[in-house]
């Protein structure tokens, strides 16, 4: 299984790693490299938890999960 679940100081590391290339990029570039990456955000508000399903082919997991 692909699935793997993922704490908040990791997404927050990978973002702010991320956080000066993502300034340059224009809205437009934005919203196409996040399209090219992930299929689908699925949120359950019960379980306070919000799964990003990544695309087959882009090296990624299939699913990352993050808890509030």
């Amino acid at each position: 299984d692909r699935e793997r679940l993922v704490d908040e100081d990791e997404v927050v590391g990978a973002v702010e790693a991320f956080d000066g290339a993502w300034g340059m990029l224009t809205g437009a570039e934005r919203e196409e490299l996040v399209g090219s990456l992930v299929e689908r955000v699925e949120h359950d508000a019960l379980a306070e938890a919000v799964t990003v399903v990544f695309k087959d082919g882009v090296g990624l997991p299939a699913a990352e999960e993050v808890m509030a």
